[in-house]
C-alpha cells in the first residue's frame, strides 16, 4: 500500500470510530427531543416546539448581548470604538446601562420596537 493510501485508510478508520462514538448523543439528542414534544401535548407538535425553542433563544440573546456589551466596557479587552470617541466616559456610561437595561428586562422585550425603545430612552 502507498503512503497516500495508509493516511487515507486511518483517516478512514478514524471516521468510523469517531461515528461510532457520536452514536449515542444522537440517540440521546433523539431522546430529549421526544420527550419534549410529549410534554407539548405530541410527538408531532413541531410548531410549537419550535416557536418555544425560538422564544427562548430571543429572551436569551438578549441577556447575553447586555453580558457581552458589559465585557467590553470593564473587561480586560476594551471597545477600541469606545476609546476612539471624543468623549469614552459618557460613551461608556450609556452603553453600560444598556447592557444593564437588556439583562434586567429581556423578558419584557418582546420585540425590535422595545429593545430600540431601550437604545433611545438610555
Amino acid at each position: 500500500m502507498t503512503t497516500q493510501g495508509h493516511v487515507v485508510g486511518r483517516l478512514l478508520e478514524r471516521t468510523q470510530a469517531l461515528d461510532a462514538e457520536a452514536a449515542p448523543s444522537r440517540s440521546a439528542d433523539r431522546v430529549v427531543s421526544e420527550e419534549r414534544a410529549r410534554t407539548l401535548g405530541g410527538l408531532t407538535d413541531h410548531p410549537d416546539q419550535l416557536r418555544l425553542s425560538w422564544a427562548a433563544f430571543e429572551t436569551e440573546s438578549l441577556g447575553y448581548a447586555g453580558t457581552e456589551i458589559i465585557r467590553g466596557i470593564i473587561g480586560f479587552a476594551h471597545l477600541t470604538d469606545l476609546t476612539a470617541l471624543e468623549d469614552p466616559v459618557a460613551a461608556s456610561r450609556r452603553a453600560l446601562l444598556i447592557g444593564r437595561e437588556l439583562i434586567l428586562n429581556r423578558r419584557e422585550l418582546t420585540d425590535v420596537e422595545s429593545v430600540r425603545a431601550v437604545v433611545q430612552a438610555t
